[in-house]
């Protein structure tokens, strides 16, 4: 095998540890300029680029919850947001970018990472409910909720009421992701 294929199959292989899968997208020719002069502006890779936007679209549209910042990176953001809007209304000399912040005060304190401490459900319940999920992969995510509910798999009850309800699905989905996460030894392959 030539020594740039072999570079190319080892850097593959690297993706592929690192959790990453190959996607063929087929997009209009002014969508790709589009995407390769954002990714060239932010200085990133086309897969982070298109990563961003994917992640931007899910908190936008209320799938995913919007990240905290801390003071300092909402700092940066402003000033990121303010030149951009300078440049969009103003033109291209109308107003350079205004200075970063060096510092902001004190950084916030980083939350200690969970250990541990009680498992959010049964083993053999969680053994269930992916059971479950792998009979029905298409299933809405708010639809399997239900499902899980009216089939008796799994109901969780409302606090304060104590009235059985669905599983709210974000952490249903949490959950699943956590035992797929335990359950895959290093270097495996997850679909």
């Amino acid at each position: 095998m030539p020594e740039a294929a072999e570079r190319t199959e080892a850097w593959r292989q690297a993706k592929r540890d690192a959790g990453y899968r190959p996607v063929t997208l087929w997009l209009p020719r002014d969508v790709i300029l589009e995407l390769h002069t954002v990714a060239d502006a932010r200085r990133q890779d086309l897969s982070t680029c298109v990563t961003e936007a994917v992640r931007a679209l899910a908190v936008s549209q209320g799938v995913r919850k919007p990240l905290k910042l801390d003071a300092h990176q909402y700092q940066l953001l402003k000033a990121e947001l303010a030149a951009d809007l300078g440049l969009r209304v103003g033109g291209e000399g109308a107003l350079a970018r205004p200075p970063v912040p060096a510092a902001v005060g004190p950084a916030a304190p980083s939350r200690r990472p969970r250990t541990g401490g009680k498992p959010s459900v049964a083993p053999a319940v969680l053994a269930r409910i992916r059971e479950e999920r792998e009979r029905y992969p298409n299933m809405a995510w708010k639809d399997f909720c239900q499902h899980l509910y009216e089939t008796g798999v799994y109901r969780t009850k409302r606090r304060g009421t104590g009235e059985e309800v669905p599983v709210d699905y974000t952490v249903l989905y949490k959950w699943l992701r956590q035992a797929q996460t335990r359950t895959t030894p290093a270097g495996a392959a997850t679909p």
